[in-house]
């Protein structure tokens, strides 16, 4: 998304942004993320059946050699 590669289908896209200093400096780029306030609008409880039968993945590293870790514990380290 972040377009610092080459298409590997070899199409051509439009790079209006590519001079864009935001590509470097705001983490979410390209998405524009919500204001804190919004989060709890945004987000949906689960029961903890549901929660136990989903299947998850993330890229946090702190998961990389743990499939239990504690990311409370961890903090934003890994991430």
């Amino acid at each position: 998304m972040a377009e610092c590669v080459a298409d590997p289908r070899g199409w051509v896209r439009l790079d209006r942004d590519r001079t864009s200093t935001a590509r470097h400096t705001v983490p979410a780029y390209p998405f524009d993320l919500p204001d804190a306030p919004e989060f709890p609008g945004r987000l949906y409880p689960l029961e903890a059946k549901a929660a136990v039968a989903a299947r998850c993945w993330t890229n946090a590293t702190a998961a990389a050699c743990d499939p239990a870790p504690d990311f409370l514990a961890a903090g934003l380290q890994g991430t």
